[in-house]
């Protein structure tokens, strides 16, 4: 199938084409047919606009800007199975019982992931702690109570229930 050059198209049709789709056309004419009529009168589109379309044609399309992760993080971690290896690693590292601070800076990471109404993972999350920690020992026992109390309280707030 031949390319239909831009400047073919009827005038107004041409206007109420969206302008992906008319970039679009101007690419594909482009790859067609290399030559200088990109960006004539006719088919309504600037200068600068026809040099966009032949440099991304020529150098290919910028790949998407991802947007930075903003969320509640744990140690700079913020992906379910990154969290799991940090509470697993931290349950096994001492069988005295967590450090006050490590049990405030993880209650704290579970009130803000209930706070970013994420309840799903705040709830997984604090399953698996409990999950991790041994039964025997008293110090880590407390320290699951602790977090819990921290998480209802902010559920309690936010939701008029208790998440665990």
């Amino acid at each position: 199938m031949d390319s239909i050059m831009p400047s073919q198209l009827d005038g107004e049709v041409w206007k109420h084409l969206p302008v992906n789709i008319r970039r679009e056309l101007v690419r594909e004419y482009v790859k067609s047919k290399p030559a200088p009529i990109v960006a004539s009168a006719q088919c309504d589109v600037s200068p600068t606009a026809a040099a966009t379309v032949i440099k991304e044609v020529e150098t290919g399309p910028k790949p998407p800007v991802v947007p930075e992760y903003t969320g509640p993080m744990l140690l700079g971690k913020h992906l379910m199975v990154d969290i799991k290896l940090l509470v697993k690693e931290w349950t096994g590292s001492s069988s005295d019982g967590p450090l006050a601070e490590d049990v405030a800076e993880f209650a704290h990471y579970i009130d803000c992931v209930v706070r970013d109404r994420d309840l799903v993972k705040a709830n997984i999350v604090l399953l698996y702690f409990k999950s991790c920690i041994r039964s025997d020992c008293s110090a880590w026992q407390a320290a699951a109570n602790i977090v819990a109390n921290k998480v209802n309280q902010t559920c309690m707030t936010m939701y008029k229930a208790h998440l665990v």
